[in-house]
């Protein structure tokens, strides 16, 4: 963090290199004046349309499940959906994988890409609510099994798609329980006996939850913009983002 930024954090993106895989995607690596972001890149040619994957604390390129990213992003790429799984530089603090994220949103932005849909996992799912207040170019957020913390500032997102996805059975990050039901449908008396009613805002106070959500791989194309690794290619530099962290 730069003290003369006065909170803010700044990150320029100075060249983007990629190595081509014979299964059509790319290893890439995004270098940029806080350190090279590593990443890999699923293209399909011609797609206005992408989807940026991040992982949980530890950062990796894979996801949950045994690799569950890989999987969509090959799924995605004949349905003419690029996307581009990121790691993190800085894997665990929270300002600078924002930073990370948003990095990714430009180079696809660079790339063609109108409409970012943002993915992120545990961790990563504070990353993304953070990173998608704070750009334009994304078009919807999906928060995997997400922690809380961070990710205060969902209601930035609207009128933009969140979608929340939490498992009852998670034991790491367990949701809240859910409310006791009458048979009615009605919330049974012990339970709003024992929960008190929540405080009214003023009407000048901000929202505090985003609104509900309504609702092949060319197989060796590499995207113009991206040069072979060694070659140099600049790139636009990030605004100054204010810090994600309260």
């Amino acid at each position: 963090m730069n003290a003369d930024t006065e909170g803010d954090l700044n990150l320029d993106i100075r060249r983007v290199a990629a190595d081509p895989h014979p299964d059509g995607t790319l290893a890439v690596e995004i270098d940029t004046s806080r350190g090279p972001i590593p990443a890999v890149f699923h293209p399909h040619e011609g797609s206005d349309g992408a989807v940026v994957w991040l992982s949980g604390a530890r950062g990796g390129l894979d996801g949950p499940a045994g690799g569950l990213y890989a999987h969509l992003a090959r799924d995605l790429a004949p349905r003419g959906v690029s996307s581009l799984r990121l790691d993190y530089r800085r894997p665990g603090e929270l300002a600078e994988c924002v930073l990370d994220t948003l990095a990714g949103v430009s180079m696809l932005k660079g790339l063609g890409a109108q409409r970012v849909a943002l993915v992120g996992h545990s961790f990563g799912g504070a990353v993304v609510i953070a990173a998608g207040g704070l750009s334009p170019t994304v078009t919807a957020v999906a928060a995997l099994s997400s922690q809380t913390y961070g990710a205060t500032g969902a209601a930035r997102l609207a009128p933009r798609p969140l979608l929340l996805i939490h498992g009852q059975d998670d034991t790491r990050l367990p949701p809240p329980p859910a409310p006791s039901r009458s048979t009615t449908g009605r919330p049974s008396p012990s339970s709003s006996a024992s929960t008190p009613a929540p405080a009214t805002p003023s009407s000048n106070a901000p929202p505090t939850s985003a609104p509900p959500s309504p609702n092949g791989c060319s197989p060796r194309w590499v995207p113009p913009l991206l040069p072979r690794r060694g070659d140099s290619c600049g790139r636009p530099s990030l605004p100054s983002v204010p810090s994600p962290l309260p």
